[in-house]
């Protein structure tokens, strides 16, 4: 609400969705150093968020302060992992000469030995895969893996000069899927997509296009 209160037109928004990233930032330091780990990755999260807040109303590729900002977001959640208490892997998938950036989220009462099925997580035009929540995830409290991916025109994509074009979100998902097929816990046969806002046209193009995946939402 503060931050609604203080933007008054669209060129304050990164401005201000900085500084309330810069501000939880320091505030999750400050927890990790009194060793609150749970106040520190709550923070982190919400830090990671406010700087995808603020990059999304700068348009111009290669913008420093964008691309700035983008790498603080990744620190940021990169002590989400380590203070999550779950499994979370930071994921690389080869995309024409390059890599989409990914998350494998894991259940975490997955046991040594088991397979678990697995869902593609296809976020919205303006999505990231940090997108889904701290806490509560539907897939995996119920034991369902979760692979989020940065695509094509997207979040880590765009800063890595990898856009989006009519067709080319089909070849993400033929990676993302031999990625899952090749993972000891995942099992191969129960592989699924769900995708939001954008994603749920993209969603249906990635199933339409790659068989191993048994269902799409």
């Amino acid at each position: 609400r503060e931050i609604n209160r203080r933007v008054q037109k669209f060129t304050d928004i990164p401005r201000e969705f900085s500084r309330a990233a810069q501000r939880r930032e320091e505030l999750a330091r400050e927890a990790e150093k009194a060793g609150h780990e749970v106040e520190a990755r709550e923070h982190y999260f919400i830090a990671a968020t406010f700087y995808t807040n603020a990059m999304w109303a700068i348009y111009e590729d290669g913008d420093a302060t964008r691309n700035a900002w983008g790498e603080k977001k990744r620190a940021c959640y990169d002590k989400v992992i380590q203070f999550a208490g779950r499994p979370i892997e930071r994921v690389e998938l080869p995309f024409k000469g390059k890599s989409l950036s990914a998350l494998l989220h894991l259940p975490p009462r997955i046991k040594a030995g088991e397979k678990v099925p697995a869902v593609l997580y296809i976020p919205g035009m303006d999505g990231v895969k940090e997108d889904n929540p701290l806490y509560g995830d539907p897939f995996l409290e119920r034991g369902i893996a979760l692979l989020a991916i940065d695509g094509p025109g997207q979040g880590e994509s765009r800063a890595r000069g990898i856009k989006c074009t009519a067709a080319n979100y089909e070849e993400a998902g033929k990676r993302a899927c031999e990625f899952l097929s090749k993972r000891p816990e995942i099992d191969a046969s129960r592989l699924a997509i769900m995708g939001s806002s954008m994603g749920s046209y993209w969603g249906p193009r990635v199933a339409a296009a790659e068989p191993r995946f048994k269902a799409c939402a």
